[in-house]
């Protein structure tokens, strides 16, 4: 991904630069340390001696931050809490970018990582300021990584269905419109419906947004659901009516609405799956089979 640049990794290089009491040594040889904040980080005598190592000798820091839970991963601020106090501003004073397993979103977070190992380096070597550029200093969207979605042009539909009592989805609508370029004229348009949990909207059995979700499902819309995730999904679901869960409301993996630079890729997300299904005899078939044999959806946690 980055010709030109020499990548350590201390779990598998250590050993061959002769073990921990070299620690100190390969980050002298070093130009920036990445560091992938997790639960514990700080914790970890070696890691602190890392940073202190870095610290000293002025080495830009890029802080990678997990934020999935199930792989160590904490809220910003706990994890600056966990960072020595002496230590916090400095540190934490870093770049910081988020880091998604989702591959649209991992990909983002990679170039990212990308331009900020970069950088540093441009002024070090001849070699890598023919392969990057000088334009890497003032441009932040020079490197970009083969498949990402914001090479790809944002076509959101005309017409986009929704429930005027699910709070917040309206402007989501406006958002997708103003980002992206018109699919289609109305008249050309299938309607699919865009529904947004928040946390302000509730799916349970005889309210109202349950009751428009309910009907476009009863019209045959394709119902694309958007997320917000920083409320647990596994909420979502537990305010979900089972009516709707039956339905197989969340068959389709739902879109997180992530912000600052992931944002655009939730945006073709959504746009991507408002697209007008296409109908199949397979796909028609499967469906057919499924009511037969009263098959239950089971929902899937993002």
């Amino acid at each position: 991904m980055l010709p030109g640049v020499s990548l350590f990794l201390d779990i598998d290089d250590l050993d061959q630069a002769g073990g921990l009491r070299a620690l100190e040594d390969v980050i002298g040889q070093s130009h920036a340390l990445l560091i992938m904040l997790t639960d514990g980080y700080f914790s970890s005598k070696n890691c602190r001696r890392e940073v202190r190592a870095a610290l000293r000798r002025g080495l830009p820091l890029i802080l990678v931050h997990d934020t999935d839970p199930s792989h160590g991963g904490l809220p910003l601020e706990a994890l600056r809490m966990q960072c020595p106090q002496s230590k916090r501003d400095e540190i934490f004073s870093s770049p910081i970018i988020e880091w998604h397993r989702m591959k649209e979103f991992q990909l983002v977070s990679l170039r990212l990582i990308g331009e900020h190992l970069i950088r540093p380096l441009l002024p070090l070597s001849s070699r890598l300021r023919g392969t990057y550029g000088d334009a890497l200093d003032t441009e932040p969207g020079v490197l970009y990584v083969s498949g990402e979605l914001s090479l790809q042009r944002l076509l959101v539909p005309a017409v986009i269905s929704f429930s005027r009592h699910n709070l917040g989805v309206e402007e989501l609508i406006s958002e997708l419109h103003a980002a992206g370029e018109q699919a289609a004229s109305a008249a050309d348009s299938e309607e699919c419906f865009l529904l947004l949990l928040d946390g302000r909207t509730q799916l349970t059995a005889g309210s109202a947004v349950e009751a428009d979700v309910l009907a476009a499902l009863d019209s045959s819309q394709k119902v694309v659901v958007a997320y917000d995730p920083s409320v647990p999904f596994r909420d979502c679901i537990a305010l979900t009516s089972d009516d709707l869960l039956g339905r197989g409301i969340f068959d389709e993996l739902a879109v997180p609405l992530h912000q600052s630079e992931h944002r655009e890729v939730s945006l073709r997300l959504i746009a991507l799956k408002l697209q007008p299904p296409q109908t199949s005899k397979l796909s028609s078939c499967v469906a057919a089979c499924r009511k037969a044999i009263g098959l239950r959806a089971v929902p899937t946690v993002p």
